[in-house]
């Protein structure tokens, strides 16, 4: 929701079909962001620094190639 692409009050649904099947919500507790960074650098998809994400918009609708550097993936970490 911090970059104005999902409705408000996208995440609280999104997070409770998760729980429903036992799928994790919030994996950055448990891993360490200089882990996720290593990895995500690995990815097909990063491009010039960037990598490039599918973020919901609403239920049924997303929005592709979203590009965020890493500084902003630190910040949301």
């Amino acid at each position: 929701q911090g970059r104005s692409i999902a409705e408000p009050g996208l995440v609280e649904p999104i997070t409770q079909v998760l729980t429903r099947f036992s799928l994790p919500v919030n994996l950055l507790a448990s891993i360490p962001a200089q882990d996720i960074l290593i990895t995500m650098r690995k990815d097909k998809k990063r491009s010039a620094g960037a990598h490039r994400f599918v973020l919901p918009q609403k239920i049924g609708a997303v929005t592709y190639g979203v590009e965020i550097d890493e500084a902003e993936i630190c910040k949301l970490y």
